[in-house]
């Protein structure tokens, strides 16, 4: 039952601090709110953003097989449980939440 909340606020935390990372380190020059506020209109719609929601899904599957192994779906499930599975999930979702950022930079650079 604590999974879905668990991934959501584990996104939530790996999205936040890879946006400050991120804009921290990429140099973006001050601009006006009005600005900023029409150029990210629809910045959801960047596909690395989603990318990365299915990654860090697939990492809480495994990390919720790795805990509490099902035993269902004759090794299917049970190879997410894989420490390097989780590992390599986790990885492309983290890549992916930097790729998404650097577009958005790309759009405040102008």
């Amino acid at each position: 039952m604590g999974l879905p909340l668990g991934v959501y606020v584990g996104f939530q935390v790996a999205y936040i601090v890879t946006g400050f990372i991120y804009l921290s380190q990429a140099g973006i020059e001050e601009q006006p709110p009005e600005e900023e506020t029409e150029l990210l209109t629809g910045h959801n719609d960047i596909p690395y953003y989603w990318l990365a929601w299915v990654n860090f899904i697939l990492f809480g599957v495994g990390l919720s097989e790795w805990a509490q192994p099902s035993g269902i779906g004759h090794g299917f499930w049970q190879a997410f449980g894989n420490p390097a599975v989780m590992i390599a999930f986790a990885a492309l979702a983290e890549a992916n939440l930097f790729l998404f950022w650097s577009s958005i930079g790309r759009l405040l650079k102008g």
